[in-house]
């Protein structure tokens, strides 16, 4: 009888573990080939974009995240470590974060070289 628990607690786990999958952040390159060629308004219109949606996307990302991981762990309590395995550990959103802010920067040097207003 004990081993018959043994393996459907495994075939349990082994399939709740395998509901989780990593996305990974999606890689927005810092420098891309066209930079040098665009207009000082698509530059600043780019900068925009990415400060008003992209960032502020992210970040929203980033709190749901926390709320979530945060309700997962006090209902896990209960239920010993089975709600653990649905916790988000990644830090997929603040990697991408950091990626948009260098790229801000770098369109903000171009723009200061093309000596546009801005």
């Amino acid at each position: 009888m004990r081993y018959y628990l043994k393996i459907i607690l495994c075939t349990l786990l082994l399939g709740i573990s395998a509901c989780k999958t990593k996305h990974g952040a999606d890689m927005t390159f810092v420098m891309q080939a066209n930079d040098f060629s665009k207009s000082c308004t698509s530059l600043t219109n780019e900068i925009s974009d990415i400060e008003n949606n992209q960032i502020k996307s992210l970040t929203n990302k980033k709190k749901t995240k926390i709320v979530r991981n945060t309700t997962l762990f006090y209902l896990s309590l209960p239920t010993a470590f089975l709600s653990l395995l649905f916790v988000d550990f990644s830090g997929d959103e603040t990697q991408e974060i950091l990626i948009y802010e260098e790229r801000i920067t770098h369109l903000k040097q171009i723009l200061k070289i093309s000596k546009c207003d801005g």
